[in-house]
């Protein structure tokens, strides 16, 4: 899945917000209001919304696993962070 989508136009701004919730497993609102913590970054909003965390903590993961967002992921569940159970990026092909 291309999470690095700039939603700067009519088009771009629904698929930003539909990635931001599909990942982590949040709802609409959840994934609006983590796209504006993050200044649109939809990368920082996909950690925000997962693990509540501010978009400094959430650049932090993610430069500290090289932008690796799944790993982020595991690493917030893994540190009893609440965390949706279904959240977490697909291998390409599996059918997610």
């Amino acid at each position: 899945m291309m999470v690095n989508v700039r939603p700067d136009n009519g088009r771009l701004g629904p698929r930003a917000q539909a990635i931001v919730a599909r990942v982590p497993g949040v709802g609409e609102a959840a994934a609006a209001e983590a796209l504006r913590v993050a200044g649109d970054d939809v990368p920082i909003a996909i950690v925000v919304a997962a693990g509540a965390l501010d978009r400094a903590n959430a650049r932090t993961l993610l430069d500290a696993y090289g932008g690796d967002i799944a790993e982020v992921l595991e690493r917030l569940k893994a540190t009893g962070t609440r965390v949706n159970s279904n959240a977490g990026m697909m291998p390409v092909g599996s059918g997610g």
